[in-house]
């Protein structure tokens, strides 16, 4: 003869003559219930902030978005800076930076055209001086 039960609490089953379970069990189902309600939305806004963090943000201020050219192949050239205008730009201190150079990496950049130097061996663009560059 199978075993009687006492109790069902949310398919939980419990045998006969262990009402003190049942009511142990209900209440930590109840528990569960209100936790989840609380935990669903709390694990939303995690989640939101975690993605709105995780976004590639602009460091530099007042910054025009650019693209890393290596044009090494052109007599005196190396990597060189294209705005989305097309305009492309010959930084004289790129490499005072920590950025990896890969050609067509996205980059935001902050810098002031030159005064002491007129012309280098490259001519593709302004000679400028970079007060910021980070990655896009």
């Amino acid at each position: 003869m199978g075993a009687k039960y006492g109790c069902a609490l949310d398919g939980f089953r419990v045998k006969a003559g262990t009402n003190q379970y049942c009511i142990v069990l209900d209440y930590h189902i109840k528990q569960y219930k209100q936790m989840k309600k609380f935990l669903k939305p709390l694990f939303s806004i995690s989640l939101i902030a975690l993605l709105l963090m995780a976004c590639a943000k602009n460091k530099c201020s007042d910054s025009v978005k650019g693209e890393l050219k290596d044009l090494s192949g052109l007599d005196g050239c190396g990597f060189v800076i294209e705005l989305e205008n097309g305009n492309k730009l010959e930084p004289l201190n790129l490499s005072d930076f920590n950025i990896t150079l890969n050609d067509g990496k996205k980059v935001w950049i902050s810098y002031h055209l030159t005064t002491n130097m007129i012309a280098t061996a490259c001519m593709v663009g302004d000679i400028i001086e970079i007060d910021c560059i980070t990655n896009r």
